[in-house]
């Protein structure tokens, strides 16, 4: 009995101990004053310790030379507390920049990586390559694998501006700024440089995308390239200007089978604006309230299993948008008859080579549901819409009929600029009109926002003045 009891104090004090490890509270980074010299020190003990609550770090205004590896941090039991995270920020009470800085050609190809860790976020900091030559592929400034709930809020990420693309294909993203396989958020990030903005390892688990507020500038390729990802994709809010060619892809996807919704994104592109091939069905995909200015290319192309919609979306183009949605069509509403595999409508279509939509065979077109779009008139433009098999061209008059593309206009628009799409003034038959959206209120992908986050149903479904 004495030999049990003292086997119980003895694990008693264990845990006690234990627990009292655990850390808690705000620890700050930096130099000899500070509760650690530097980051990794800090992420190394709280993966040895654990941690109480949500734990800060706070790093001290500096510029760090410093290759950070955030490895198999999920917490200890003994301090588990409801998943909360660790959070990494510039300390908040000192003013000045924190940055990260690694060359190029030093070490294995990336500043920050993660590694079987979940729950960690960054605020407030700058990661940047530097040096290299153009063609280096070791421009990533992040890697992530077999990680969940990695997030970062306004960060910066840099590395050289690559001008020839010698080395990689724009199918590789293995040189992208941020390179994941798995859950990962950029909320308010600038991403400046590189081959990609994001590029995803292929990845069959269900995993989460979310970008929202971030610009994109100067890849090579374009913004983000995700190949084979499932899961679902929510890209909304932000500002692409990218491509340094007419190969580049301001978002590509690439045999994805992701829930997705792109909206309310200011896209500007030297190749293609969105590139989709998603082969899944059982999935929404939707393209809502961009502004899409691809002045040598398409600003949509889609080949796809999956109902799909493209909607009240804001063109100044070259070519039209190619569409090619094979799903099994459905029933989207008892407000109209037939069963649909997808829908474009409420786009103003401003184009310069015929034709607006561009469709691969008929029994597509027959499957698409079409509505109120606007068609700005270009001289000797004789084509709307055509089919490509069997070859069909549509002017039009013969295109708009009470069952197809009702509500539809052919007519001038006054944007702002050649990069700002929004209208210059009121217009009658744009701002205010009122379409039949009820096929499509049923879903919950459809946004009830335009592309400057105000309310736009059920009246102005276009982009405000």
């Amino acid at each position: 009995m004495q030999k049990a009891f003292l086997i119980f104090i003895a694990y008693f004090f264990t845990i006690s101990y234990s627990c009292g490890q655990c850390l808690s509270g705000h620890y700050t980074i930096g130099n000899n004053a500070a509760d650690y010299l530097s980051l990794q020190a800090a992420l190394d003990d709280a993966r040895a310790k654990g941690w109480q609550d949500t734990l800060f770090f706070d790093v001290l205004p500096g510029i760090y030379a410093e290759q950070i590896a955030v490895t198999n941090i999920s917490n200890t039991a003994a301090c588990w507390t409801n998943n909360l995270p660790i959070v990494v920020q510039k300390d908040p009470n000192l003013a000045g920049e924190v940055a990260f800085e690694w060359p190029v050609e030093q070490g294995e190809n990336y500043i920050l990586k993660f590694e079987d860790t979940r729950d960690v976020q960054f605020r407030d900091i700058r990661f940047s390559r530097t040096g290299g030559v153009a063609g280096n592929t070791q421009c990533r400034v992040v890697k992530s694998v077999t990680n969940s709930s990695i997030y970062f809020r306004n960060c910066k990420f840099e590395a050289p501006e690559l001008a020839l693309p010698n080395v990689l294909t724009e199918t590789d993203s293995i040189a992208s700024l941020i390179y994941f396989s798995k859950d990962i958020t950029l909320d308010s990030c600038v991403l400046i440089g590189g081959r990609w903005g994001v590029g995803s390892d292929p990845n069959w688990d269900n995993s989460k995308l979310n970008i929202s507020g971030c610009q994109f500038e100067q890849q090579v390729f374009g913004g983000c390239f995700l190949y084979y990802f499932y899961g679902e994709i929510d890209i909304n809010g932000n500002q692409f200007n990218t491509g340094l060619g007419t190969d580049a892809v301001a978002i590509r996807l690439e045999n994805t089978s992701a829930s997705t919704q792109i909206r309310q994104n200011h896209i500007i592109c030297s190749g293609d604006g969105i590139r989709l091939n998603v082969y899944a069905s059982g999935n929404y995909f939707t393209v809502n309230n961009n502004f899409l200015i691809t002045p040598n290319g398409r600003p949509f192309s889609f080949l796809g299993g999956t109902i799909a919609n493209f909607s009240w979306n804001s063109i100044k183009s070259k070519y039209g948008i190619k569409w090619y949605s094979y799903a099994v069509p459905v029933v989207f509403n008892s407000a109209i008859s037939g069963k649909y595999s997808g829908g474009i409508f409420g786009n103003i279509f401003d184009v310069s080579e015929e034709p607006a939509i561009d469709i691969d065979f008929q029994y597509i077109m027959d499957n698409t549901y079409f509505g109120a779009n606007c068609y700005v008139p270009k001289p000797n433009q004789t084509t709307i819409a055509r089919v490509q098999s069997p070859i069909q061209n549509w002017d039009f008059a013969s295109w708009v009929t009470p069952t197809r593309d009702k509500l539809a206009v052919q007519k001038a628009v006054s944007f702002v600029s050649g990069t700002d799409l929004h209208l210059t003034a009121p217009d009658e038959d744009l701002n205010g009109k009122v379409i039949n959206i009820s096929p499509f209120l049923g879903f919950t992908f459809i946004p009830l926002k335009d592309i400057d986050g105000e309310q736009s149903f059920p009246n102005n479904p276009y982009p405000e003045v």
